[in-house]
């Protein structure tokens, strides 16, 4: 009889599939987006700014990444499939991506990498003439916060786990990045450069595992559905 009673109460305590997949989604959006990683290069760029200028640059480029990243959501997918791409598509490719940049992450620095990406752009500004961004846009915002890594993975997440969902998870990362950026001086001092830099290769490892896991999906679709 316990058993029986047990059974039927089970399904009570057990978690919603959507809540199982947003927890699945805000992990993989964190680890190509988690805020942690960077902090060393934020203090860099913010480090002499006014309480009141740093203030007004944080929020500068969460603006910037929150537009950027609802619309990389709302309309990335939908720009790929116009171009004839199936959800299978979207999963080898999404998941090739993320496996390079996981790679990548895990083999080199990646606050360094990013920092080189940013210069490059400030240098070819320069050589044609442009005016230096605002550093909330750039580099902070983009690509410092929302690199083309975590592009694409919103643009994939949106079309294989639903648009709303993935937006869900977007904006509980952005709000756990802006508390990580809010208290940036106290986590450097507390954790220090090293244990910033180890946060950030275990993330790497956690997104090298949801690439392979998105390309092994994307492989089996293609094989059930046909290659056609």
């Amino acid at each position: 009889m316990l058993t029986a009673v047990y059974d039927a109460m089970a399904p009570l305590f057990e978690a919603p599939a959507w809540a199982s997949q947003l927890a699945q989604t805000v992990v993989a959006i964190f680890a190509v987006f988690g805020a942690l990683p960077i902090v060393p290069t934020y203090l860099g760029l913010t480090g002499e700014l006014a309480p009141g200028e740093k203030r007004r640059a944080r929020n500068g480029a969460f603006l910037t990444v929150l537009v950027t990243g609802t619309l990389f959501t709302m309309v990335g997918g939908d720009v790929l499939r116009a171009l004839g791409l199936r959800v299978a598509d979207l999963r080898i490719a999404g998941g090739l991506t993320l496996l390079v940049f996981a790679i990548h992450d895990l083999l080199f620095s990646r606050a360094e990498r990013k920092r080189n990406a940013a210069r490059a752009d400030e240098e070819l500004g320069a050589e044609l003439g442009l005016e230096t961004p605002d550093v909330a846009i750039v580099p902070l915002g983009i690509p410092l916060m929302l690199g083309p890594a975590s592009m694409t993975a919103l643009a994939v997440f949106a079309q294989t786990n639903g648009r709303l969902l993935t937006l869900a998870a977007f904006l509980l990362n952005l709000g756990l990045n802006y508390v990580i950026l809010w208290n940036a001086d106290a986590i450097a001092r507390r954790l220090g450069t090293t244990a910033v830099r180890a946060a950030g290769k275990v993330m790497g490892i956690f997104l090298a595992a949801i690439a392979v896991a998105m390309l092994r999906a994307g492989v089996h679709e293609l094989i059930t559905d046909g290659l056609g």
